[in-house]
């Protein structure tokens, strides 16, 4: 785990600063207010696929890595920790891969 931590810091960072100028108005007051968007979740996966996609490697590391900082930005957002487990991990994982 210690040495992905660098490469989720990394993700995490570069879709944080992605995600938030694509946001609307709604989806960030259901950020503020704590409320569960499955369309911000969405955006979130398709950021994932991008960075998936122009990563140098692909492998299940750099997918967990993706997932793990998308998992922690929605738990950040205090939507859970669904995505930061086995379940909600795999379903980001199948959105991130998928061709």
């Amino acid at each position: 785990m210690g040495k992905y931590l660098p490469v989720m810091i990394a993700f995490k960072s570069a879709i944080q600063r992605v995600i938030i100028p694509m946001l609307t108005p709604t989806e960030l007051g259901d950020i503020k207010d704590c409320r569960l968007n499955m369309t911000v979740v969405e955006k979130l996966a398709n950021l994932g696929k991008t960075q998936y996609l122009h990563a140098t490697e692909r492998n299940d590391e750099i997918l967990y890595c993706l997932c793990m900082a998308i998992g922690t930005i929605i738990k950040e957002y205090d939507w859970g920790i669904k995505y930061v487990q086995q379940d909600g991990m795999c379903e980001l994982a199948a959105k991130i891969s998928a061709t």
